[in-house]
């Protein structure tokens, strides 16, 4: 196999990489655009909740097609989730300081079509979601996975982000272009966002996967949290399809 990195869609599919074509619906299209925009600027790629690598494997090709030399360093325990904060119950969505009543009202209506379609009445963090609580992950398929289509760019940190985290930016001097920040619970958006925000370049780009979120209290409020102590906000994505749900970023 050459090293064109250019593959067809079955291989894509098979091996579950995300869409990442400039015609992408993915929700993460805005993230790929900004990568491709900045490719040769500096600055690496960093992504938080890798779960299968769907999308590290994507920005990874992205970057190998267009000779860019960025790595992108990929975080998750590959455990599934880890525990729960008090912010994760999703009683947190009657909360009026970070949520509107029309937000809550979409919550509600998202819970009752779920319970239409499962018959289970009591959800939780762990239940919400049709992953579960991630636990199908598996770091070996991934490393198969990057292996097969040849890519040195993507560096694995394996373990909790309150370790690996701290550690991994005490000892690599980085510089941040991107960051997809996917970690659907409190403490991954409360430990993950002063890190990579300090370190982020000017113009630098922050998605926040769980922003709009009506599985993931959490999300939004430790990102709210850290807005107000540093004085900034969150951007709600421009160009958003009819019906689609809200994208938000930083931006430095």
């Amino acid at each position: 196999m050459t090293k064109n990195y250019e593959f067809h869609e079955w291989q894509y599919n098979l091996l579950d990489v995300d869409d990442f074509s400039t015609s992408s619906k993915s929700r993460l299209r805005f993230w790929y655009e900004h990568i491709r925009k900045n490719c040769h600027d500096v600055g690496d790629i960093l992504e938080f909740g890798v779960y299968r690598g769907s999308s590290a494997l994507a920005v990874a090709l992205i970057l190998k097609q267009l000779g860019s030399n960025k790595k992108i360093y990929a975080f998750d325990s590959f455990e599934g989730f880890p525990s729960y904060s008090k912010f994760d119950d999703l009683e947190n969505f009657k909360n009026r300081k970070y949520f509107s009543e029309k937000f809550f009202r979409g919550y509600l209506e998202f819970k009752e079509l779920k319970n239409n379609l499962t018959g289970i009445s009591s959800f939780d963090s762990d239940s919400i979601a049709t992953s579960g609580n991630f636990s199908g992950t598996s770091l070996e398929i991934l490393k198969k996975k990057i292996s097969y289509f040849q890519l040195d760019n993507i560096e694995i940190i394996e373990g909790s982000f309150e370790e690996t985290v701290p550690e991994f930016f005490d000892k690599t001097p980085i510089k941040i272009s991107s960051c997809n920040i996917d970690c659907d619970l409190y403490d991954g958006y409360r430990i993950t966002l002063p890190y990579v925000y300090k370190h982020l370049n000017k113009a630098g780009y922050i998605h926040l996967d769980e922003y709009f979120s009506y599985k993931y209290p959490g999300a939004k409020i430790a990102t709210d949290n850290f807005c107000a102590q540093e004085n900034i906000l969150p951007t709600k994505q421009k160009n958003i399809r009819k019906g689609e749900f809200e994208r938000w970023f930083i931006s430095k």
